[in-house]
C-alpha cells in the first residue's frame, strides 16, 4: 500500500498522517493537543515522542540509524517485543519487516486506535 492509500484508508485529518520517511520507509506522524510522535511502519518503532510542554524529544535515535530493509533501526522504542542476540524462534525478525496497518480511528477521549 502506498502513502496516499495509507492516508486515505487510515489517516485522521489534522492528527494522523502517513509520510515517506528516511530511506523511503513509511512513517506515521501523530499530532494531538498532548504530544507529537513519529512511528516507523517498518519495524513498528516509535522514533520520536515529544509532549507539547517539552522542548526536547524523549526518544533517542542514533545518528547512525539504518533506514533500509534488512536492518533494524537504531534507537526509538519497538512497539513489539525486542530480542537482542541469537534468537532461536525468529522473533527478532519483527524489527526488520513492514507492519500491517489495521485501523485509524480517533476516540471521544482523543485516543488513536
Amino acid at each position: 500500500m502506498n502513502i496516499a492509500q495509507l492516508n486515505q484508508n487510515f489517516g485522521i485529518t489534522n492528527t494522523v498522517r502517513f509520510v515517506e520517511g528516511q530511506g523511503g520507509l513509511p512513517f506515521i506522524q501523530i499530532n494531538t493537543d498532548k504530544a507529537q510522535a513519529l512511528i516507523s511502519v517498518y519495524a513498528g518503532q516509535v522514533l520520536s515522542f515529544k509532549p507539547v510542554n517539552q522542548e526536547a524529544d524523549l526518544m533517542f535515535l542514533s545518528t547512525k540509524a539504518y533506514y533500509q530493509a534488512g536492518k533494524a533501526i537504531k534507537g526509538g522504542v519497538p512497539i513489539c517485543w525486542p530480542w537482542f542476540g541469537a534468537d532461536p524462534e525468529g522473533k527478532g525478525d519483527l524489527l526488520m519487516v513492514l507492519f500491517e496497518i489495521g485501523c485509524g480511528k480517533l476516540s471521544k477521549l482523543g485516543l488513536i486506535h
